[in-house]
């Protein structure tokens, strides 16, 4: 194997977690001396702006040499539905855009390759990429948008000696997180809809990716392909010019990113205020990202503690990760009544080495993993969050600092370049 072609929506300069995956798999392969052609769209000058993902951009391929690895970026164009929600989403006329984006839901699976303009050039770029390098044995397509798991289908009739490989971070039609619509019949269409869509075309794949052992079992109970634990992890990078400082005159607790309906932040909430009372020193809890309707949902619950939280929007990964390291303690929320559910920022919050709060606990991957990092504390209810939080405060009181001795070897191994070269290594097994 000499190269490798790899398919993905999401590749820097974008900022979305997807990227970071992908593009440490394309600088390990090139490492190793596999040479990887990644197929993307544009992104313009990248970053997190979300509007990025709504708006044209690109008028031709861009082509672009990295360092063992080549990037095609093709020109991006939006469909109706991201057309319509950039400009009604926020306005009276929210109700067309979701009567729109109801029926674009359930046709999609079917249209995306004859009337998207972005995925079929996708396919016919890709099926020129395989022709004229006939070496490429291996195609990984990486999802979402899930849509895009009908190139692998189209291509495999043309090219029938290629494996193509289809890398899930979540799975799809049997997800128990991003459930929608709220209306459980509606619901029930589509996923009958996603699911006969997600076993048709992955019967073209030999092989699929995913990020818990949980989501391979789910995805492969249902589709019958076989499937492969990759984790998620960390880019070493990101953390080596940190110092670790806190503030030694306050005790400082940082969550990053949103809170769906099935994490239960009001047991930590509780704890929390309990503990201001206790008034040992000053609490403050970070909020990075949580906006919106996340944001309300905790401020109605901190009513006369407001001092002792702060909000902070979206920002670069930079920014946030260094937010983080002046923190004292890290928060996990898990997922009630789902296994198998990491999310990336748990890998990211071992990279900094911290002690970990998990309320509540998974009693799972989560729990398992940073019980093996040697970094992690976890609560089931407001009574054992609140003693963990005692123990952790009075640590710093009289250590400066929190308990926490991480398991480096262990946190190693979800260095995202280790994990880039477990699967290279089974790439080359099969070959």
């Amino acid at each position: 194997m000499d190269k490798i072609l790899i398919i993905t929506h999401y590749f820097p300069p974008s900022g979305h977690t997807s990227s970071e995956r992908i593009h440490s798999w394309a600088t390990t392969f090139a490492k190793q001396g596999i040479k990887p052609i990644i197929l993307t769209r544009n992104w313009g000058e990248g970053g997190n702006n979300k509007e990025l993902a709504y708006i044209a951009i690109g008028q031709k391929v861009e082509i672009e040499n990295k360092d063992g690895y080549e990037v095609h970026a093709l020109p991006f164009k939006p469909w109706l539905t991201l057309k319509l929600y950039l400009k009604l989403i926020h306005t009276r006329l929210k109700f067309i855009y979701l009567i729109v984006y109801g029926v674009h839901r359930f046709l999609e699976p079917w249209l995306v390759l004859p009337y998207y303009r972005y995925f079929n050039h996708l396919k016919k770029y890709a099926d020129e990429q395989l022709s004229n390098n006939p070496t490429i044995k291996h195609c990984i397509i990486s999802v979402p948008p899930f849509a895009m798991l009908k190139i692998g289908y189209a291509l495999k009739k043309m090219h029938p000696n290629v494996h193509f490989i289809a890398d899930y971070r979540d799975d799809w039609s049997t997800n128990e997180v991003f459930v929608t619509p709220k209306n459980k019949y509606l619901r029930k269409v589509y996923t009958l809809n996603d699911k006969y869509a997600e076993k048709k075309w992955l019967k073209a794949y030999s092989l699929f990716l995913s990020v818990s052992d949980n989501y391979v079992e789910k995805i492969q109970t249902l589709t019958l392909t076989k499937g492969l634990t990759i984790e998620n992890g960390y880019l070493n990078q990101n953390y080596e010019k940190l110092n670790g400082k806190v503030d030694p005159a306050k005790f400082v607790i940082c969550y990053v990113g949103t809170l769906l309906h099935t994490q239960p932040i009001e047991v930590f909430i509780e704890a929390v205020k309990e503990l201001v009372l206790e008034a040992q020193m000053p609490i403050e809890v970070m909020f990075i990202g949580a906006e919106g309707k996340y944001e309300k949902r905790i401020q109605s619950l901190i009513k006369g503690f407001e001092q002792s939280f702060k909000f902070f929007p979206r920002m670069s990964k930079q920014e946030c990760i260094v937010k983080q390291d002046q923190s004292d303690l890290l928060l996990l929320v898990a997922h009630t009544g789902l296994k198998g559910t990491p999310g990336s920022k748990m890998y990211e919050y071992l990279a900094l080495k911290k002690s970990v709060l998990v309320c509540p606990s998974d009693g799972e991957i989560i729990e398992q993993t940073l019980s093996q990092a040697n970094v992690g504390f976890f609560a089931s209810n407001k009574e054992e969050c609140l003693i963990a939080l005692q123990k952790l405060v009075q640590s710093k009181i009289k250590n400066g600092t929190t308990y926490c001795q991480p398991n480096l070897v262990f946190i190693d191994k979800y260095d995202r370049s280790n994990i880039a070269i477990k699967l290279l290594e089974h790439l080359k097994s099969k070959d």
